[in-house]
């Protein structure tokens, strides 16, 4: 059973409101229930699998630096606004993120997918959509239900 740390500072309802109009999409409820709360997993070797490989989860990012990489996104791909928004909430130790994908005017994101620290943004695509092998989940608690800790280290 994976244990989470708790969250050391609160967050409040502005501080998330701030975010994401600085991101331009409303994030998940799902997801905003789970980060008020909670700040990283606090069980060492904790997985998801991606694509039938485990990947591990080190823990979110703060709002601020969630604001900073989706902007950091944009920048490295001048594309990206015309086919959707990428938000990365959490990485792994190497820096891969777990991200929500947002496809250009929806409100919801269609759903969680991975990214890895050695793949460009150009890599991700089949034309307007991400590589069916890089998505996890259609929601954040799918994303969490299939969190695994590894015992075998």
């Amino acid at each position: 059973m994976i244990k989470w740390i708790p969250t050391q500072e609160s967050i409040s309802d502005n501080e998330i409101a701030q975010a994401e109009k600085q991101i331009g999409v409303k994030l998940p409820e799902d997801f905003i229930a789970f980060y008020k709360h909670h700040e990283a997993p606090a069980n060492d070797h904790v997985f998801i699998d991606v694509n039938g490989e485990p990947c591990d989860l080190d823990g979110f990012y703060s709002l601020h630096l969630m604001v900073d990489e989706v902007q950091a996104l944009l920048e490295e791909e001048a594309n990206l606004k015309n086919i959707g928004i990428i938000v990365p909430f959490a990485y792994d130790t190497i820096g891969s993120q777990y991200c929500f994908f947002y496809a250009k005017g929806k409100k919801e994101p269609e759903g969680v997918y991975f990214l890895h620290t050695d793949q460009s943004l150009s890599e991700i695509w089949v034309g307007n959509h991400i590589k069916q092998s890089l998505w996890i989940g259609k929601t954040f608690r799918e994303f969490l239900n299939r969190l695994y800790v590894r015992d075998d280290f």
